[in-house]
């Protein structure tokens, strides 16, 4: 998870380190456990895993806020969502949750709230809201599920703390957003079904504010084990960036291609193109090794 942009460092690193990078997850007696089942909610990026125990059995939803506002302006703070719901049973878990800023080179000091767990450290405000006591968050506590849970981790001031009610109305909100942007898609008669999750999917790697569009949402993972081809794809790669463009554009969505083109005519005006730009248009993207993650 990188905040507040795609190329900016790691709050959590745990795909590339998993002891010093950092974690939000679950833990079930100290350990990690495997859902049963992972799926998209049908037409949209909101992602729903079923998990069970003992059982006992749960669902997380994780999303991205993404709601339209007045005149269909979209909305999408800087935020995680997750939503814990108890399905049978009584669920037992403690929170993991370990930010380790600016790729893990910061710890992240957790200190509790009224409201959660505030993040301090982390080069801004980062806040984790949520319906469950800091202690129990701070100490990894084993909770005991008896009704739904929120978590709502927010980069930057938020006017007021959310509630479960008001995380459950994002949810739905979301949901529609999404849905409506599916309903957009002029669909192929051949494997619809695949060909709108990979839009889905591609419509995630534009950058709302300035329309640069990113090659994909990983970084530093080998493309050869044990060698120094581990790229950054969170860049936006002009020739990437035309795929990705024409590819929406061939399912009727062209406003991802006329927010890339006003994006296109910043970085051409100012002086000649290069392959690859930074999401505000930087041009200096120097190169960095982190020795330190494995």
């Amino acid at each position: 998870l990188c905040l507040p942009r795609f190329d900016s460092p790691s709050v959590f690193g745990a795909l590339l380190d998993p002891e010093r990078g950092g974690a939000f997850r679950f833990v079930v007696a100290g350990a990690p456990i495997r859902a049963e089942r992972v799926e998209y909610i049908n037409n949209t990026n909101v992602l729903r895993s079923e998990f069970a125990v003992d059982g006992a059995r749960w669902e997380i939803l994780d999303f991205a806020p993404r709601t339209l506002g007045v005149n269909a302006h979209v909305e999408a703070p800087l935020e995680i969502v997750r939503l814990v719901r108890p399905l049978a049973g009584t669920p037992r878990f403690a929170v993991d949750f370990r930010p380790r800023p600016d790729y893990a080179r910061l710890t992240g000091e957790l200190r509790t709230t009224s409201h959660g767990v505030e993040v301090l450290g982390a080069g801004a405000p980062l806040h984790l809201y949520t319906n469950v006591t800091g202690d129990r968050v701070c100490g990894r506590t084993e909770i005991v599920v008896r009704e739904p849970l929120y978590f709502v981790l927010s980069y930057g001031d938020r006017q007021a703390p959310p509630t479960f009610t008001s995380a459950a109305q994002t949810l739905d909100d979301t949901v529609r957003a999404w849905r409506l942007w599916a309903m957009g898609c002029a669909l192929p008669s051949f494997a619809p079904r695949e060909v709108l999750r990979s839009a889905l999917c591609l419509k995630l790697h534009a950058y709302l504010d300035t329309g640069a569009i990113i090659s994909a949402a990983t970084t530093s993972v080998p493309e050869a084990i044990g060698t120094q081809r581990t790229w950054d794809y969170r860049y936006c790669w002009l020739r990437s960036a035309a795929f990705t463009v024409d590819a929406l554009r061939r399912l009727s969505h062209l406003n991802e291609g006329a927010q890339f083109l006003g994006f296109l005519r910043n970085i051409a005006e100012s002086a000649r193109l290069q392959p690859v730009y930074g999401m505000g248009g930087e041009r200096q993207l120097p190169e960095l090794i982190l020795d330190h993650l494995r």
